[in-house]
This record gives C-alpha cells, structure tokens and sequence, in this order.
C-alpha cells in the first residue's frame, strides 16, 4: 500500500505519524525537527504536536541537541510481542540517572543486557561533548569485543560463554581479543577489578569504560558503559573510569527491588 491509499484508506493521524517514525528511524542518530517537516510533507503546526504527543508517551525522546530519536516505549511495547529483555520495562527509571551521567560527563552513556544469548543496548543517553558518539536502541553487540560485552561475558559460567561465542573470532581492529585464552584472561582481570576498558576493540576510534550493574540477588543484570573518542589523556581516561564505575552503581541503587 503506498502512502496516498494510506492516508485514503487508513486514519490520516496514524499515517502521519508513521511518517514521522519511518523518518526519525533513518537516522538514529537524531532527525532535526526541520528534517522530519521536510521528509514528511508535513505541516510544522503538526508535526510540532503530533511530536509532543509520541514524547508524552515516550515514543520518541528529544535529544538534548532538540533532534529526535525512536523512545524506549516502543521497546517496552516489543517486550510484549516476542520473547525481549526483561529490563525493558525498568527502562524508564534509569533514564535519569543515564541523562544527568551525560550531562556530568558530556560523553554518551549505554545500558546493555544479555538476552537470549545475544548482548543488546536497551538503554542509552547522548552526550553532550563535539564528538560524543550516538547509538542505536536494540542494537546487537558483538559478544568478544566492547566493555559493556566484556562486563557482562565476564559474569556468566563458562557453559554460557560456550553458547555464545562463535568459533571464529572475528577481528574488528588490531585490538580485537581473538583467541579464548585471551578472553578467558581478560574477563578473570575484569571480575577482579569490577569494571572493564574497551582500547579500540570494535572501533580504533572509539574506547570506553564500563561496569557492571547489580540486579537484585547480587548477580549483574546489566552494563554500563560510557564511550569517549581515542586520543584523550590520561586524566580524561581516569575520569570516565570513575564515572562509569560510580554511574552503575547508582543505577543499581535505583533499580534495586524493582527487577523481579
């Protein structure tokens, strides 16, 4: 069905706002609210209160750049669909904390959990800084490269890490962890210390610190991780560090009682 016999055919606030969504979706990194009125064909009148309306319900999320990105509700919304992440749900009472994490640090801060034997985001906040990195709800993370997959690979039993590694590490940059015994001696170092650095595992450009955040029975639920780009100084470094060892343990505070 094309977008006219939609709009004939179908209820013209849907349509529209499935405009929006289809537009805001192409970039993941934040549509600008001209971009979305210019894509769309929509009037900005309308576009201004539709958009009012998908935040209110958390459908989409104003960055702090005032573009605008797909929201967490539609997560929650998926979780009842197929088999999703139970942290979905718990989404909206981190987001603060992920917010003011940003907001302190300028760098972009993530949530990422293990679900059904894959690493996925569910949760994140952009930064502020000129070159902090966005990030796409629901993506999937490599399991053998990435602070946040290091935390949480970390922390299962070795039968569960058998699961999900493939046989082929593959090496994304030079820095890449390819062989087992790299990784089983990588993830005894992150257990004993609490927290993990990703030196340009994924991306020689793009490192990060992360750390685990504790669910209710002690076990890790998730990870946080904040990225920053190659190049900084060690003071910088240190500073993220603390930052993302003090930022999970806030979100554990605040989820604590609340994941079942």
């Amino acid at each position: 069905m094309d977008t006219e016999a939609g709009e004939a055919n179908g209820n013209p606030a849907i349509e529209r706002m499935m405009k929006i969504f289809a537009t805001i979706e192409r970039q993941p990194e934040g549509a600008p609210f001209r971009d979305i009125v210019e894509r769309t064909g929509i009037a900005r009148s309308t576009v201004y209160r539709l958009l009012n309306s998908l935040e209110s319900h958390r459908m989409v999320q104003q960055l702090p750049d005032g573009s605008y990105c797909l929201g967490a509700r539609l997560l929650e919304l998926a979780d009842n669909v197929t088999v999703a992440s139970r942290f979905f749900k718990f989404t909206r009472f981190i987001q603060p904390a992920l917010d003011r994490l940003a907001t302190i640090t300028g760098e972009t801060c993530k949530v990422s959990v293990i679900e059904r034997d894959a690493i996925i985001l569910v949760a994140g906040s952009t930064g502020r800084s000129l070159h902090a990195f966005s990030y796409t709800l629901g993506e999937l993370l490599p399991p053998h490269a990435g602070g946040a997959s290091k935390v949480l690979m970390a922390n299962l039993s070795e039968d569960q890490r058998d699961r999900m590694l493939p046989k082929q590490l593959v090496a994304f940059t030079p820095r890449t962890l390819t062989t087992r015994q790299e990784l089983e001696a990588e993830y005894a170092r992150v257990r004993a210390q609490g927290w993990s650095h990703d030196p340009g595992e994924y991306s020689l450009n793009v490192l990060s610190y992360a750390a685990p955040i504790g669910g209710p029975n002690g076990e890790v639920a998730a990870a946080l991780s904040i990225t920053f780009m190659a190049g900084a100084d060690d003071a910088y470094k240190e500073r993220i560090r603390q930052a993302a060892i003090s930022g999970a343990a806030d979100i554990s505070t605040t989820i604590a009682g609340k994941l079942p």
